[in-house]
């Protein structure tokens, strides 16, 4: 009753208050717009660790809702949404997976938070934009197309790799900062600055201020100046100067990463190819250390276009430097920043873009409401001098965000990823999904005989 309390609360604030503040009348003439979006997910996991004094597996729910109100005057915008956001039944005595996340956050069974998710003004002249206040940010999806097609795979295949909400977790992420744009028929400058915020698994103080800054800036080829081809290259600098980091690497993070991406979707035969590349070096500050280290993507795909359920296959790999000489004053693991990993290195979260080598294939179907995702991983360790890292950037002061398995063998295992997405209507959607983990047999070294794991989740959105 709590948690429905709670999104209660939050809806009354958008849905009552507005028309107060405005009068109905003048809501009604400068037309506000309204949303409400409801989301609840319950999750069951069974992790690798067989000690009997933890809580294993278990399951939790995670409900939340988002509130939003959009004023627009003139060139200008003012974009508010208020967040409420519970969890039912989390561990208490977890070792691993996002129910202990969750827990440690607030030392809670049952936690809550409501806070001011975003709240910014955007404005828009000829061919300059910008916006300012607490905002999203997500790296590589600054120009999208009428094409959705070419947005989805910049969605599943660019987006947040380095900088993102992270709003598969319950509390998402945002940052406080603004952003400066110049638009034109045939590039997109873009430049952005900000501090960002605790979130993701962090109940206790969510999108408070952290001593993190990030900023940077891209410039983007559009599709159409080459035939249904992006190009973009982007950079990227992240400082932090939190005390865990300080005290962990005896120095602040100070990290510059350049990169390029491309995109391009061209018909052949009767359905469509599609190509990505992605890639980025980083130099800079690794504490007392220099940094020096790359990454690198590619993938490949075909949609039968002409063929029952429409299938898309694609393939791909993602590799991301490790350490491989511990003892000298340069760290070569690459640095994933504050991406949202969940939709891209497996669907339980195991790995980071970090010391990592993932070759993956892909297959969806579609059918009417229903879509189909299955996605198959093969996961080994760039070095074996380094350790295996998970995670997807800061959640709060006092957790670096990232997380170290001492595990130094190549091959780590591979996960099977399936997911059913039902859209019968605008409003409502929902979904399905099942992972497994099958780890490696020296993985039983670390967990106690026991090497695999699994996952399951159901999900269900209200848009308004």
């Amino acid at each position: 009753m709590k948690s429905l309390s709670y999104l209660l609360v939050t809806a009354f604030a958008v849905f009552y208050l507005p028309t107060q503040a405005f009068g109905q009348d003048n809501a009604q003439e400068n037309n506000p717009k309204i949303g409400l979006d409801l989301r609840s997910r319950t999750e069951f996991w069974n992790t690798p660790v067989e000690f009997a004094v933890y809580d294993n597996p278990y399951g939790f729910t995670l409900i939340r809702g988002r509130s939003s109100i959009d004023y627009t005057l003139s060139i200008f915008k003012l974009h508010g949404s208020l967040q409420g956001a519970s969890a039912i039944n989390l561990p208490d005595n977890a070792f691993l997976g996002p129910g202990k996340s969750y827990f440690d956050s607030a030392e809670k069974k049952n936690p809550q938070n409501f806070s001011i998710q975003e709240l910014y003004i955007k404005g828009k002249t000829g061919i300059l934009d910008f916006s300012v206040g607490r905002i999203p940010i997500k790296d590589g999806a600054e120009v999208l197309y009428d094409n959705a097609k070419f947005n989805l795979i910049k969605e599943i295949s660019i987006s947040e790799r380095l900088v993102g909400n992270w709003d598969w977790t319950n509390l998402g992420r945002r940052f406080d900062g603004g952003t400066l744009g110049l638009n034109t028929e045939d590039i997109y400058i873009f430049l952005f600055g900000a501090r960002s915020l605790s979130g993701g698994f962090d109940f206790s103080s969510a999108y408070s201020a952290l001593n993190i800054l990030v900023g940077g800036g891209s410039l983007t080829l559009k599709k159409d100046l080459i035939e249904n081809t992006e190009l973009r290259v982007f950079s990227i600098i992240y400082n932090d100067e939190r005390d865990i980091i300080k005290n962990i690497y005896g120095k602040n993070l100070f990290l510059i990463t350049p990169g390029i991406s491309g995109l391009s979707v061209q018909k052949l035969g009767e359905g469509e190819i599609d190509i990505v590349i992605w890639g980025a070096y980083q130099i800079g500050d690794f504490g007392v250390k220099k940094q020096q280290a790359f990454s690198l993507v590619a993938e490949l795909g075909y949609e039968f276009r002409e063929v029952f359920l429409e299938p898309w296959i694609r393939v791909g790999i993602a590799y991301a430097t490790g350490e491989n000489n511990p003892e000298d004053n340069t760290n070569r693991r690459f640095f994933n920043i504050l991406p949202t990993n969940h939709k891209y290195y497996g669907y339980l979260d195991l790995f980071a873009l970090s010391n990592l080598q993932n070759t993956y294939f892909q297959l969806f179907l579609s059918y009417d409401i229903l879509k189909f995702e299955i996605s198959f991983h093969i996961f080994s360790l760039a070095s074996t001098s380094d350790k295996w890292i998970y995670g997807s950037g800061a959640p709060s002061k006092n957790r670096i965000g990232y997380s170290e398995i001492n595990y130094t063998n190549k091959n780590a295992g591979n996960e099977l990823d399936l997911a059913v997405y039902l859209n019968p209507t605008r409003w409502f959607s929902s979904s399905f999904g099942f992972s497994v983990f099958l780890g490696s047999n020296e993985l039983k070294n670390i967990f106690q005989n026991k090497s695999n794991a699994t996952w399951i989740f159901s999900q269900i959105n209200l848009s308004f």
